[in-house]
């Protein structure tokens, strides 16, 4: 069995099954340890049932970043605000969850209010990119982040 890391991620109204797919993907090359999803619908559900990593439906994400604060958790909404920050001024700890969503729509003002607020840099003429290709970017980071920060206690 493939060992986990800490990392969970959480898809707020991830509707697009592409969108859904690559999030899903990324989250198993990086083996996070859960993904909650707070829309289902019987396509959504077909997907998630194909993960190796636990999905678990979530109807009151307010509820969830709650528990998982008590948990410990730090939590990053992957959302593009007027005060949102860039994901590289995050705190990306071992234990992180990332709230991402298709959209702004997505992610209340509540869910905002109890998380830190990150972006990516978008750099050319477009101004987002899809919830899937976001997850796996942060996803990422946060893996070769703390890789790096473990190896470097060893060394």
């Amino acid at each position: 069995m493939k060992k986990r890391v800490k990392t969970v991620l959480v898809l707020a109204n991830v509707t697009n099954l592409s969108s859904l797919k690559a999030a899903i993907e990324s989250a198993e090359g990086v083996a996070v340890s859960k993904i909650y999803f707070t829309h289902k619908s019987q396509k959504t559900l077909a997907v998630y049932n194909q993960s190796e990593i636990p999905c678990i439906y979530c109807h009151c994400p307010i509820e969830l970043a709650d528990e998982l604060l008590r948990e410990g958790y730090n939590i990053i909404s992957l959302v593009m605000t007027k005060t949102s920050r860039l994901l590289c001024e995050a705190e990306i700890a071992p234990k992180t969850a990332f709230i991402v969503s298709d959209d702004e729509k997505g992610v209340s003002q509540q869910l905002l209010n109890k998380s830190f607020s990150a972006h990516l840099p978008m750099l050319g003429g477009s101004s987002t990119l899809n919830a899937g290709m976001v997850a796996g970017i942060a996803l990422y980071t946060a893996y070769f982040q703390n890789e790096q920060c473990l190896q470097q206690r060893y060394l």
